[in-house]
């Protein structure tokens, strides 16, 4: 039997990557003799970095940023070098905003600017 594990991150709790390998370990101790395929997904959010490095090879490069509020934070972007070692130019990369710019960044109190009088945020201003 093969099965295909193929989960998106759950928000806030685990990676894509992360809950596949727990699938997969569910799975060996219900069918220790099935093949299981883990194929992280991600829906262009949080995690989607990591799911395009598995899957297609490459390098996480971190860095810091100024964070949504203008504080730094550490994030991460990605190179893409095929698994396969093939030639790629280096001008393929993977950015996810969800790490310089995401609302867990932000804390809860001040997530709904938009309801006070206040000056637009940097965000707004700088983009």
């Amino acid at each position: 039997m093969k099965i295909i594990v193929a989960p998106d991150s759950l928000k806030g709790s685990v990676s894509s990557p992360e809950a596949a390998q727990a699938m997969a370990r569910g799975i060996a101790r219900a069918a220790p003799n099935a093949e299981v395929v883990l194929l992280p997904l991600a829906d262009g959010g949080e995690g989607t970095l990591d799911a395009l490095l598995l899957a297609a090879g490459g390098q996480r490069i971190t860095l810091s940023v100024r964070g949504p509020l203008g504080d730094p934070v550490q994030a991460a972007y990605g190179l893409l070098t095929p698994k396969d070692g093939t030639a790629i130019n280096n001008s393929t990369a993977i950015v996810e905003m969800a790490q310089a710019a995401g609302l867990n960044l932000v804390p809860h109190g001040k997530r709904l600017f938009w309801r006070r009088p206040a000056p637009a945020p940097r965000a707004l201003l700088w983009g």
